[in-house]
């Protein structure tokens, strides 16, 4: 057991690393591999007692947290016109890879529109954008032949 000296001392270190950039996760990897075991839950505990210390530091270290976030089609504008884009150049023909090159996009982040961003729409949000049936559809069919094509790659 550790005594509360030591605790606020490896509060104030993960405090540090999150302000540093670094995600709760990879603080739990990365103590654990050098300095003290820490779980993920423990990290989050630790972030939350840094509020009775310094709020000012936990604000900021909130910030951090919220600015680190996963883009999503409903936080982030940019990721809602490019999902639209991405379905509307799916309807045209185009392929995961023509559309990350039109778009400027690696084709893993268009796939992950297709496959994730567009299938945790509710119905509501996907006329919202503008998709409907047909479009579904299409996409279904991309996501089968792109599952295909690499279960061919890999069988080669």
């Amino acid at each position: 057991m550790i005594n509360d000296e030591e605790r606020l001392r490896r509060v104030m270190r993960v405090a540090d690393l999150v302000e540093s950039g670094m995600s709760v996760r990879n603080i739990s990897k990365y103590l654990t591999e050098n300095e003290f075991k820490i779980s993920v839950d423990t990290i989050l505990k630790y972030i939350t007692r840094i509020k009775d210390i310094d709020i000012n530091r936990y604000n900021k270290i909130k910030a951090i947290q919220e600015s680190n976030k996963p883009k999503t089609v409903r936080n982030s504008v940019d990721v809602q016109k490019r999902v639209k884009r991405v379905v509307e150049l799916l309807v045209h023909g185009c392929t995961i890879d023509e559309i990350a090159i039109e778009l400027d996009e690696k084709p893993l982040t268009i796939y992950r529109d297709i496959r994730k961003r567009v299938n945790y729409l509710t119905p509501n949000e996907m006329k919202k954008l503008g998709f409907g049936l047909e479009e579904l559809e299409i996409i279904d069919k991309t996501l089968e032949k792109h599952s295909r094509d690499n279960l061919k790659r890999k069988l080669k």
